[in-house]
């Protein structure tokens, strides 16, 4: 193991600024498409320094503030000696990855200890979930371990741990995509593998768009446009579809609930009032799926 400490995030300003320069292991989630909140292109919005997110500041904050809180629980449930660690570190040879372990186990040989807050049980039923997993994979791409901690607040008032083993075959994946995403994030080139709110919204910050005409493309965009027209027509006759099959359960329900199907589905049908002050008075009927 041979990481180098860089700076440790006490020196806010600058361990921010540092954490712009590579990739962290936290990146890799929202780089891999395993979270709602974020992208790869979103990921590159902010390394561009374009991202301005009050909302995702004040939850780094609280993650911040409770990581003492949740690693002195990981050491209360498993006696073991855990200190905070909170320094950014890099692998040498990969100077544009980089990992903050929260905490470390004080043994022969130093282990990491991640500390989460989620309001998101379900998540954690089965162990750590994907993006955890991911993250963790990526913090030890940096730091070399063989495996190491995550110990998460669920909902406030559970503490949930796991040991996480180092997968090669998945850090081989995450190494080969995070050198191509760091390739285009330097030469200012989007990176795009989703279409999720979160990389629009980042394309929207990176382009004004409209200021220099039509920009000519190869004919592979031949091929590109074909499919987004098919994509559209499907989605137009999916919805058409959807709306007849609607139509038909409410004229089935009729002054009933909803329909009862004999495997044990049932589709509640809920009529909504709405008041002509707020638009034009009508009744929306709207149907809920249950099993």
């Amino acid at each position: 193991m041979t990481f180098q400490q860089i700076i440790h995030q006490d020196d806010r300003e600058k361990w921010l600024a540092e954490r712009r320069n590579s990739i962290g292991a936290s990146d890799a989630p929202a780089i891999m498409g395993l979270v709602s909140w974020g992208s790869a292109t979103s990921v590159q919005a902010d390394k561009w320094g374009l991202l301005t997110e009050p909302d995702a500041v004040e939850r780094l904050k609280w993650g911040n503030r409770l990581e003492d809180v949740i690693l002195a629980a990981f050491a209360e449930e498993t006696d073991w000696d855990v200190e905070p660690y909170g320094w950014l570190v890099r692998d040498p040879d990969r100077p544009w990855l980089h990992a903050t372990p929260d905490g470390e186990l004080g043994w022969d040989t130093p282990i990491f200890v991640q500390a989460k807050n989620t309001m998101m049980v379900s998540e954690w039923d089965e162990g750590p979930p994907p993006h955890v997993y991911a993250q963790q994979q990526a913090e030890m791409a940096v730091t070399g371990h063989d495996h190491c901690y995550v110990a998460a607040l669920v909902m406030g008032n559970r503490l949930r741990w796991a040991k996480i083993d180092r997968d090669e075959d998945f850090i081989t994946t995450w190494l080969a995509l995070a050198e191509a995403f760091w390739k285009a994030t330097q030469n200012r080139e989007p990176f795009v593998n989703d279409g999720s709110d979160a990389t629009h919204q980042a394309l929207g910050k990176m382009f004004k768009g409209g200021t220099a005409g039509f920009k000519p493309v190869g004919a592979e965009w031949i091929e590109r446009a074909k499919q987004r027209e098919d994509a559209k027509a499907r989605a137009t006759a999916a919805e058409k579809e959807r709306r007849e099959i609607d139509a038909l359960i409410k004229a089935e329900a009729g002054d009933a609930e909803g329909i009862l199907l004999p495997d044990g589905t049932s589709y509640a049908v809920t009529r909504v009032e709405v008041k002509a002050h707020e638009r034009k008075a009508n009744t929306q009927v709207r149907i809920t799926r249950k099993e």
